[in-house]
C-alpha cells in the first residue's frame, strides 16, 4: 500500500489514534520536502509556542464560571461569569481558550472526559480572581473556563479531516507522491504549498462551544434611551416586572455610559443577579445566552450596541 493510501485509510478509520496518523504525516512531510507541512505536523504533535501561532481551529469561544463567597456564609457556586463584569484586559481570558498543547494531551483528556462525563476545566490564575466583580460584597475564590467534550472531539476530527483533504489533493497531482526518497520529488514545491494553504490552513472559523441555545448574534429591538422598548424586550424574555423595575432604578443610579466596555456598578450587580437566576433554572431563558441577551439590551438602551 502506498503511503498516501495508508494515511487515507488511517484518517478514515475512527479507531486510528490521531498521534499515529500525524506520525505517518511526518514521514510524508519529509519525503515531500515541504517545510510548511512539516512544521504544522510538528506543532500538532508537540504543541505551539504561543497563541499567536495557533491556527483558528485551536481557538475556542468558551464560557467561564466561578464560585463566590460572601458575608455570613452566603455564596454562589458554578455561576456563569459575564465577560463585561471584568476589566477589559481580562475579558479575552473569560471568553476564549487557546489550545496550544500537543494534540496527545487533548486526546488523553477526551478519554478522561468520556469516562468522567465532565467538561474540561481550565482554571484562571489565582492573582486574577480579585478582578472578578459579578456580585456586590462577594469574593470570587475560584474561576475557570469550560471546554465541552464535543469541542475536543471537533479539534481531533478537524485535524483528521485536514490531513485527509491534504493527501487526497496531493494524490490527485501524483498518486505515487511520498513513496520515493526526498531527492525524487514528483510534486513541485509550489503545488505542495498551494495544497497546504488550501487544505490545512483554510479558515474554518473560531469554534463556539456550549449548548444548542448558544448564539453569537442575538437580535435586540431596543431603542436608545427608550425605557418602554427596553421593558417590552425584557418582558418578552421572561424577566419579571419587579426585576425590570430594579434595572430601571439601576440605570438611573449609574452615571451615563459613554463606552460599551464598562457597565456601571448597579447595572453590573443587576446583571449578576439575573445570571444567577438563569443558572438556578428559575428563568426560562438558557444560561448560555443570558449574559449576551441582557448585555446587548442594556447597551442598545445606552445607544452603544456593537
Amino acid at each position: 500500500m502506498s503511503l498516501l493510501k495508508d494515511i487515507q485509510s488511517a484518517a478514515i478509520d475512527a479507531n486510528t489514534d490521531v498521534i499515529v496518523l500525524l506520525r505517518k504525516c511526518k514521514v510524508l512531510a519529509a519525503r515531500l520536502g515541504n517545510s510548511d507541512f512539516k512544521g504544522w505536523v510538528e506543532h500538532e504533535l508537540n504543541g505551539y509556542l504561543s497563541k499567536e501561532e495557533l491556527p483558528k481551529y485551536r481557538i475556542l469561544k468558551v464560557q467561564s464560571r466561578g464560585h463566590f463567597s460572601g458575608p455570613f456564609g452566603s455564596g454562589y457556586k458554578n455561576i456563569l461569569i459575564p465577560p463585561r463584569c471584568l476589566p477589559k484586559e481580562w475579558r479575552d481570558l473569560a471568553s476564549t481558550a487557546y489550545l496550544t498543547g500537543g494534540i496527545s494531551a487533548y486526546n488523553a483528556l477526551l478519554l478522561q472526559e468520556h469516562t468522567a462525563g465532565e467538561k474540561l476545566m481550565l482554571h484562571w490564575p489565582a492573582d486574577l480572581l480579585p478582578e472578578v466583580e459579578v456580585f456586590e460584597d462577594m469574593f470570587c475564590y475560584a474561576a475557570w473556563r469550560e471546554i465541552p467534550h464535543n469541542s475536543i472531539v471537533n479539534l481531533i476530527d478537524t485535524v483528521k479531516n485536514k490531513i485527509l483533504d491534504f493527501v487526497l489533493q496531493i494524490e490527485a497531482i501524483d498518486p505515487e507522491a511520498g513513496d520515493g526518497s526526498p531527492d525524487s520529488k514528483t510534486v513541485s514545491e509550489a503545488d505542495v504549498k498551494q495544497v497546504f494553504n488550501i487544505s490545512i490552513m483554510g479558515d474554518v472559523g473560531n469554534l463556539a462551544t456550549g449548548s444548542s441555545d448558544f448564539s453569537q448574534n442575538q437580535h435586540v429591538e431596543v431603542s436608545k434611551g427608550d425605557l418602554n422598548s427596553l421593558r417590552k424586550y425584557l418582558s418578552s424574555k421572561g424577566i419579571p416586572e419587579p426585576d425590570i423595575s430594579s434595572l430601571e432604578q439601576a440605570l438611573k443610579t449609574d452615571p451615563p455610559q459613554t463606552s460599551p466596555d464598562n457597565l456601571g456598578r448597579e447595572v453590573t450587580n443587576w446583571l449578576g443577579k439575573m445570571i444567577t437566576r438563569a443558572a438556578a433554572g428559575t428563568w426560562k431563558i438558557g444560561v448560555n445566552v443570558a449574559s449576551s441577551v441582557l448585555t446587548k439590551a442594556i447597551l442598545a438602551y445606552y445607544g452603544l450596541a456593537e
